[in-house]
């Protein structure tokens, strides 16, 4: 249960509201004190299992969908950017690739009059392209449709020459799908929102209750753990435990004293 509350502490954490702010300096925001009964661990068990199954499913399923959308929202922002590049191209995304009589190309380069010599050598060819950048930054976006029969010639010149493009199964002209993939996008962003918004209620009414819940597991886990490791008879006891190295010396003369030096420790 306690892996269970923590994942689920751990995603309303994040999307909980937190004030900030000269206003949050002068006036924090003090944790909600919650006051709770003594309780076996099996009841306490009970209880999270009721919690977690009112709101476990839908808070995971949110927190799914938005690593969904977020994959989805850096998907298109990567198509956009290539996208920016060839704008002014008027031609069919998805006839990039090879076809029954062309092959089409696009993609960066940096270096120009290079691929300007290997494509003039190159008779069945069309090439376009547009320079971006400044100084030492210039880059050129290319177009490249030739014919099929000079398919390798064209494959070989742009490994070398150009870093391609990709656009999966995309189709339309780069200005129309960099139309509809903003468009996308908002759509995507008012759906995160949404959702946060559904998880911030969530955190509102559940959080600390998720806290206090999680709290108890662990202090019975540890009441648990001293038992396993304090042992009594009538004339001695038996504590199992650690201590970091610099408090070992004054764990030892508290002991020492407590116990008029009848102690054994090792």
């Amino acid at each position: 249960y306690e892996l269970r509350l923590s994942r689920l502490i751990d995603i309303l954490s994040k999307i909980k509201s937190k004030p900030s702010g000269i206003k949050a300096m002068l006036k924090p925001q003090l944790p909600e004190i919650k006051s709770i009964e003594d309780s076996p661990l099996e009841e306490i068990c009970s209880y999270a299992e009721g919690v977690l199954g009112n709101i476990e499913k839908s808070i995971l399923s949110s927190e799914e969908k938005l690593k969904d959308l977020d994959e989805r929202r850096s998907n298109i922002n990567s198509d956009i950017n290539q996208l920016e590049f060839i704008k002014d191209f008027n031609f069919d995304v998805s006839d990039i690739g090879v076809s029954e009589y062309v092959i089409v190309k696009a993609g960066k380069n940096v270096d120009l009059e290079s691929l300007k010599d290997e494509l003039g050598k190159i008779d069945k060819v069309f090439w376009q392209y547009k320079q971006f950048g400044i100084k030492k930054k210039i880059e050129w976006s290319v177009l490249i449709t030739a014919h099929i029969s000079e398919k390798d010639k064209v494959e070989k010149i742009c490994r070398e020459h150009i870093v391609d493009f990709d656009f999966g199964n995309l189709s339309g002209s780069p200005k129309e799908l960099i139309k509809s993939l903003k468009k996308e996008k908002e759509e995507i962003d008012k759906e995160k929102k949404k959702i946060k918004s559904d998880l911030k209620v969530f955190a509102n009414e559940q959080l600390n209750d998720l806290l206090a819940t999680r709290e108890e597991i662990q202090l019975e886990g540890i009441r648990k753990e001293i038992s396993r490791n304090f042992a009594q008879t009538n004339t001695t006891y038996l504590i199992k435990g650690w201590v970091i190295e610099k408090n070992e010396e004054d764990l030892k003369k508290s002991i020492e004293t407590k116990s008029d030096g009848h102690v054994i420790y090792n």
